[in-house]
């Protein structure tokens, strides 16, 4: 029995001493070929992640010019100047080309007209259209409603004759206007209030 365990004191001291061999030769590789040992990576060390996009960044669309032939005649405008400060056109074709200018809304004469209690179904404002040489008699019988005779006096109202029962009061742009002027010329865009009433009262 004590020589069996001798024997296996004395085996194991040779085994550490092998094992310390071995880590010997290890280090010895290691510092002679230190590119064939293999490092691992820290635990601590950064991650490379793709950037994901979750949705929140909204991406504007190119600007396009619209092409002048889209605009309406009457909407092709001066836009504010350019870089060099130079004025520009809306859709216009080319940068040095001039622009008409648009047309001007048609002219016309604003006609109020009251009837009263003897005319209350002509009692509306009417808007004759104007022209070049126009009285203020025409733009009276443009609006259908009310006719006038040669002296002034009027003679007929929506169509029916009133044979000289019914005046009118006329005011052009706040003046009145006395029935020997009706053949006055009359300017565009102007206004005119006509107020019908009975010349006798027994009548009415």
């Amino acid at each position: 029995m004590p020589r069996s365990r001798s024997a296996a004191r004395r085996t194991r001291p040779r085994r550490r001493s092998d094992q310390a061999q071995l880590s010997l030769t290890a280090k010895s590789k290691a510092r002679a070929f230190p590119a064939a040992v293999k490092k691992r990576p820290a635990a601590n060390a950064s991650k490379v992640r793709l950037h994901q996009s979750n949705g929140s960044e909204l991406q504007t669309p190119p600007v396009r010019r619209i092409p002048w032939w889209v605009f309406p005649e009457h909407e092709r405008a001066i836009a504010p100047s350019d870089s060099d400060g130079s004025a520009r056109a809306v859709g216009s074709p080319s940068p040095g080309q001039s622009l008409m200018p648009p047309p001007a809304p048609p002219s016309r004469i604003t006609i109020w007209i009251s009837g009263g209690f003897a005319f209350p179904q002509v009692t509306r404002p009417v808007f004759a259209p104007y022209s070049p040489g126009m009285t203020i008699r025409q733009a009276l019988a443009r609006t259908g409603l009310i006719a006038f005779g040669p002296e002034g006096y009027m003679i007929a109202v929506s169509g029916v004759p009133v044979g000289g029962r019914v005046n009118a009061r006329i005011q052009y742009n706040g003046y009145v206007v006395p029935a020997a002027m009706l053949d006055a010329p009359a300017e565009p865009n102007s206004t005119m209030l006509v107020e019908l009433f009975y010349i006798n009262a027994d009548n009415f």
